[in-house]
């Protein structure tokens, strides 16, 4: 989740969700900032974590499986560099992959209500994104 919160304060919150373990990137100015929380009968291992993502591969015990928690970049010229990211450590994977989170992206103008229509070729990005990490 985006906190926009000091770290000090989600660990607050923690403890009022009753979680035992938290991972936090700090927020920068008055936007961004992630957390992640999960419970003792889980195994996380962080594979990749900066401003924009969390990468994680979760064990309970017998199953396995990759989490991308995505928090996308909110100036459209940066938000292939944060798609890069997840595609050079997501085109080999072959294990159970979710991504979770705001992409600040869309892949068509069905996904949004209001304002004008989009060029069609305004999606493409986002949908070559999806489509090489074979996640469509």
């Amino acid at each position: 989740m985006e906190t926009k919160n000091s770290e000090a304060f989600v660990k607050k919150i923690q403890g009022w969700l009753g979680y035992k373990n938290l991972k936090t990137v700090e927020h920068v100015g008055t936007s961004g900032g992630l957390a992640i929380f999960w419970k003792d009968n889980l195994l996380v291992d962080f594979l990749f974590v900066d401003k924009n993502i969390i990468d994680m591969k979760v064990c309970d015990g017998v199953k396995s499986w990759l989490v991308s928690c995505v928090y996308g970049d909110l100036v459209t010229s940066l938000r292939p560099l944060v798609w890069d990211k997840i595609y050079s450590f997501g085109r080999s994977r072959s294990e159970a992959w979710f991504m979770i989170g705001d992409f600040y992206a869309i892949l068509s103008n069905d996904e949004k209500l209001g304002g004008p229509v989009r060029e069609l070729s305004s999606f493409i990005p986002f949908q070559s994104f999806l489509e090489n990490c074979d996640v469509t």
